[in-house]
Parts: C-alpha cells; sequence; structure tokens
C-alpha cells in the first residue's frame, strides 16, 4: 500500500496519570490541502492536519488527531464520510529526538458502510506494526464505533474515539500568499514555469535585509504588509470549510508500556491496496 507521510511531531509520555507533558523543540510540516493530484482524485483520503497533545479533560490520556477530507462545505460536509477503501493511520516510533527508526507502534483504522447513518469505524491497536515503511496490514482490532457520535465512543482498552465532520481549523491568509508569491496562482498567465508578466516573485531574503523597508547588506528592506488578514477557508465558504476529523483519547498507559523510551514521534498516513 502507498502511504502519504503528512507531520512528525517529537513529544516525551510518563506514565503517571499526574504529570505533564514534556515538548521538545523540532520541526513539524504545515497544514495542506489539496497537494497532489493524487488526493484531489480521492479526497477522503488526503490528510490536511496531524495534532498530537495532551488531553484537556483527561489527564492519563493523549489525544491523537487525523483531519482528512478538505474544503467541505457547511452543505456538503453532513453528507461526508471516511472512505472504505483506504487506512487511516498513525505512526509512532520510540526514541530520542532526532531518531530515524521505523515506527514501533500503530493506530489504524477502517470504515464500512456508505453513508452517514450506517458508517462504522474498526479500530485497530495500538499495537506492534505487522510490517513497516511503505506497506501496511492490520493488526488486531479493538473494537468498532458509530460514525459522527458526537458524545464519543470509549472503547474496551480504553481509547475513546470520534470520526465526524468538524470545522477546518486550519487559517490561512491565501490572498495576501498569492501577493507575495503570485506565480503559485494557477490563473495568472505564465510561459512554462515562468510568468507571462513583470509580476515579482519571492525567492527569499537576501543576506541582510531587515523587514520595514530599511536596506541592508542585501540590497534592500522588505515592508511587512499592515492589512488586516483574512482566512480563505471562511471567506470562501462562509461560515467556513469542513473536514473530517478522526479523534482519539488515548490512555498513555498504552503509549509507554513495553518501551525503554517515553519520547515518541508521530506521523500519519493514508493508504489503500492498490496504492491509489
Amino acid at each position: 500500500m502507498r502511504l502519504k507521510r503528512i507531520a512528525g511531531s517529537a513529544l516525551a509520555l510518563v506514565a503517571l496519570a499526574a504529570a505533564a507533558f514534556l515538548y521538545n523543540a523540532h520541526p513539524v510540516r504545515g497544514s495542506d490541502h489539496q497537494d497532489s493530484p493524487t488526493v484531489v482524485s480521492r479526497p477522503r483520503a488526503d490528510i490536511t492536519d496531524v495534532y498530537v497533545f495532551p488531553s484537556p479533560t483527561d489527564a492519563t490520556k493523549v489525544v491523537f488527531i487525523m483531519n482528512v477530507d478538505p474544503l467541505l462545505t457547511p452543505a456538503v460536509a453532513p453528507n461526508e464520510i471516511l472512505d472504505p477503501a483506504v487506512m487511516y493511520q498513525f505512526k509512532i516510533v520510540h526514541g530520542a529526538v532526532g531518531t530515524t527508526a521505523p515506527e514501533d507502534q500503530v493506530i489504524q483504522l477502517s470504515a464500512g458502510g456508505t453513508t452517514p447513518a450506517t458508517q462504522s469505524i474498526t479500530l485497530y491497536g495500538p499495537a506492534a506494526p505487522n510490517s513497516t515503511g511503505t506497506t501496511s496490514t492490520f493488526v488486531a482490532s479493538s473494537g468498532s464505533f458509530a460514525f459522527n457520535q458526537t458524545a464519543g465512543t470509549t472503547l474496551a482498552n480504553g481509547v475513546k474515539a470520534f470520526v465526524g465532520p468538524r470545522a477546518d481549523p486550519f487559517f490561512f491568509d491565501l490572498f495576501q500568499f498569492f501577493k507575495v508569491l503570485p506565480d503559485r496562482l494557477y490563473s495568472n498567465p505564465r510561459t512554462g514555469d515562468t510568468l507571462g508578466s513583470a509580476q515579482p516573485t519571492f525567492n527569499g531574503f537576501n543576506a541582510g535585509d531587515t523587514s520595514g523597508g530599511a536596506a541592508g547588506g542585501g540590497g534592500g528592506g522588505y515592508a511587512c504588509s499592515t492589512a488586516a488578514s483574512q482566512n480563505a477557508l471562511t471567506q470562501f465558504a462562509p461560515p467556513g470549510f469542513n473536514v473530517l476529523s478522526i479523534v482519539l483519547e488515548v490512555p498513555k498507559t498504552l503509549l509507554t508500556t513495553g518501551f525503554s523510551s517515553q519520547i515518541i514521534h508521530v506521523w500519519a498516513t493514508t493508504s489503500t491496496a492498490t496504492g491509489t
């Protein structure tokens, strides 16, 4: 199965319920929507964001969130479901910050049913993966729950699960972005890979340049915009676009027992049997 890796995160877990999370400095990838022709043609497999954070209501649990299926209008969102042909997966590896080891634990989900009223979600894991890398198979099931149950469903292993439509949390001023990078706007005329007009393209700051218009050693300054930002995800479809959210509250003990390190690194993938 071909996998899409969307985001990485590292954090330290401790098994004691009252202990706090210890976050480590690390790079993470930002949100993305419709970032390739493959996911544009299969939007329910398109991951927009991944989040991992301590549960605000239960100190013994960690929240995992994977958002998929971007740009759903308020009219469309209530009718959307997960793709029954897709494996939705959180991959986890335990170890020091900077590790390049493959996943040593996975949490997987699959969907059955073709309507919001009939769809059932099955959770697999957390468990050791059957294989690592670019192929995956389902581990042992931990139970099933109904789609779009607002209160969530607590499974036998203590994981509380929800899958359903929610507001897209991402904020992106696309309008200002296209002013800074006009070559990214598909509607601008172009010849080959260059713009067909004299519009500038931002390719980074010169050495010594500063914001606010002051020229540095690199040959010129850049003034920051003072205009109010506009969130494209609400401007195009008021009151805003939606996504399908996979939300899991996972007991810390399921993530720490049997592992020598309490630091976990998390990323998410979607995959199909055919690699499409």
